[in-house]
């Protein structure tokens, strides 16, 4: 299974380099929990960095870095280092939300796969699918919202699930 995932990681990094245009960065901050017997429940901060390796008119490929942390005030806290990458596919160029917003966004779905990772303990690891039905692209700024996610724990063979409140990324370069 690692060996499957890993591979899954380098082909799609790899394939999308290859047509990648000009980088662009910038930083996420998301909101949300997990529901996993080795994880805690209490609601989960997540920034990290984000880097565009693959934009067109119609779809987008990042790949990400960061941390997700728990509530400290409630036990167990739970730190991971998040790493993963992620397709965005445009759905429209505007949303039914058009008319209650400021800017023009369009309406793009994204699904992403990832690693959580304890910091000098591999063998809590965990991998993680999520699907964001629903993100209002600003060109500077994305905005998720309501994205269910899938977490496999590679140490007890278990599987539990999350949710991500909201994703904010804004790019600076």
């Amino acid at each position: 299974m690692k060996k499957l995932l890993l591979f899954l990681v380098v082909f799609l990094f790899l394939s999308v380099s290859v047509h990648a245009g000009p980088w662009r960065g910038g930083y996420e901050i998301g909101v949300g929990g997990f529901v996993h017997e080795e994880m805690s429940e209490s609601n989960t901060l997540s920034p990290r960095l984000t880097m565009i390796i693959q934009s067109g008119r119609i779809s987008q490929t990042r790949i990400h870095i960061g941390g997700s942390f728990s509530n400290p005030r409630y036990s167990p806290i739970d730190r991971y280092l998040e790493t993963g990458i992620s397709y965005s596919l445009r759905i429209a160029d505007t949303t039914p939300l058009q008319r209650f917003l400021i800017g023009e966004a369009a309406w793009d779905v994204s699904i992403e796969a990832g690693m959580l990772l304890v910091p000098l303990d591999k063998e809590k690891a965990k991998a993680h699918v999520s699907v964001s039905p629903f993100v209002l692209d600003f060109g500077e700024k994305r905005v998720s919202i309501a994205s269910p996610s899938l977490i496999y724990d590679f140490a007890t063979g278990t599987f539990g699930w999350g949710f991500t409140v909201m994703r904010i990324t804004q790019f600076m370069w």
